[in-house]
């Protein structure tokens, strides 16, 4: 069995078989980038008439481009680009281990090499060669370096940094969690949308209590939620609303939590999230006859702020339609119906009522006063907000963080705190010994050559009893 797979793991770890999964995964999200997609519209109806605009959106459908991102092809190409990323940092294993020297024999240092290397330097002194090698390891420890001794006598290797190339497995293993993390964002995602005003509560399953956008393809079961809206604030800065408060009450998978959403500042329990898109006028409209009584009251949900119009469905069947245009601060210029302000200083409501084909009504009221509807009055006694929050479920932030700050320690690692090595052998020579000096870094060789000299200059100070360099880098 181990001939078949051998091959197999050879093209796995390809770079060939890397590139093209990355080819085929950019254009799959250019694809979701230039086509619409599914998620992205308000609802199924909607989805569907733009489905049915043209035999192009239509094709997009059937082929399953307009849920690219959790289409089963990019499923089988992220599980690819794991397998592929699971196996070359496996194949770099031996090799990290081996240079952060943790597996493997001790070094081999060999004197003539290293003498006889362009880039070594040397350091003569007095001493003899097994006088010089402790004074070697004491000047390198007193500067932080750490020794891994060689074979035999007379050689080892300085070296700074020395667990940085593990960085590598922190870079690769944040990959495999941001991976994973992005999965269950796109699988384990429900989306919904629901509307609550000032003082109402709602309660019950995610998928019962929001209009459903989107849902999700794993963990299907979704939590309960109790949802108390207890203000919404807008506060205006020169006639422009600059910011919104929204106070609510919140028992979510059995937590109850008080909290506040603002603009770009949501609400969070758990996996579930809480967005607060919009906000509206829910008046309470009280519905009487003609003796007084009381026949019904209701928070009419309008979106009629930013001067639009919307409307409601009165009557035992619903058979009265309510339209509403709403001035915050009523004025009348040249005859025409206005608002001098944003904010709700002398409001008033512009109704036209219908029933059928037929006017009921079309004048204009302000909060508390009646206005005939047949034989019953309707009066806005109450001016209260709503809210239109976007409510969401879904895991994988937890992986996708921590695989960012994985990914940021491992180049930190790598390209900051990159690993230096210096070869140090110890020859004997007539009068004394020397001590030579080959060093390498991971990168910036250029600075590490003058690091070297500096390092080199400061040894012969200290081995011939002069004051040391100051300023070194290494100090």
């Amino acid at each position: 069995m181990l001939p078949n797979i051998k091959p197999l793991l050879k093209t796995v770890r390809s770079l060939r078989f890397t590139a093209g999964i990355l080819v085929a995964l950019s254009i799959c999200y250019l694809t979701g980038l230039l086509v619409p997609q599914r998620a992205l519209f308000d609802g199924a109806s909607q989805y569907r008439q733009w489905r049915d605009e043209s035999f192009l959106h239509g094709a997009f459908d059937r082929l399953g481009i307009t849920d690219i991102y959790t289409s089963p092809l990019v499923f089988i190409l992220l599980a690819l680009f794991f397998i592929n990323l699971v196996v070359v940092a496996s194949d770099r294993i031996p090799v990290i281990l081996r240079k952060v020297y943790l597996s493997g024999d001790a070094p081999e240092i060999d004197a003539d090499r290293v003498r006889g290397a362009a880039a070594a330097l040397a350091v003569t002194s007095r001493l003899d060669a097994k006088d010089l090698y402790p004074q070697l390891l004491s000047f390198f420890r007193g500067k932080h370096w750490a020794i891994i001794p060689g074979k035999g006598e007379g050689g080892f290797v300085a070296i700074r940094n020395r667990y940085s190339p593990l960085g590598f497995f922190l870079f690769h293993g944040s990959f495999l969690l941001c991976l994973v993390g992005g999965i269950l964002i796109a699988y384990t995602r429900f989306s919904g949308g629901i509307g609550v005003a000032e003082g109402e509560a709602v309660n019950g399953r995610l998928d019962t209590v929001a209009k459903v956008i989107r849902k999700p393809l794993l963990l299907r079961t979704l939590p309960e939620m109790s949802l108390r809206v207890n203000s919404i604030a807008t506060r205006y800065e020169e006639g422009v609303a600059s910011d919104l408060a929204v106070e609510i009450d919140t028992v979510i998978s059995g937590v109850p939590r008080r909290g506040k959403i603002r603009i770009n500042d949501p609400f969070r329990e758990g996996s579930v999230t809480l967005v607060a898109h919009n906000v509206g006028l829910a008046p309470l409209v009280e519905v009487t006859a003609a003796d007084g009584r009381v026949l019904d009251t209701l928070y009419a949900k309008l979106n009629v702020l930013k001067g639009r119009s919307d409307s409601f469905l009165l009557g035992s069947r619903n058979q009265y339609l309510v339209r509403v245009t709403y001035f915050p601060d009523y004025a009348v210029y040249n005859g025409v119906e206005t608002t001098r302000s944003p904010e709700p200083r002398n409001p008033a409501f512009h109704l036209v009522i219908s029933e059928g084909e037929r006017m009921v009504y079309d004048g204009t009221v302000h909060l508390g006063e009646p206005a005939p509807m047949d034989d019953f009055r309707i009066t806005f006694k109450e001016l209260r907000q709503w809210a239109f929050f976007q409510v969401i479920r879904e895991y994988g932030q937890v992986p996708l963080i921590i695989g960012f700050i994985m990914g940021s320690v491992g180049l930190v690692m790598r390209l900051i705190f990159c690993q230096k090595r210096i070869q140090v052998a110890v020859v004997a020579v007539e009068q004394g010994s020397t001590a030579y000096l080959l060093g390498q870094a991971d990168y910036f060789g250029h600075s590490f050559a003058d690091e070297m000299a500096t390092i080199a200059a400061q040894l012969e100070d200290e081995l011939w009893g002069n004051k040391p360099h100051k300023g070194a880098l290494n100090d």
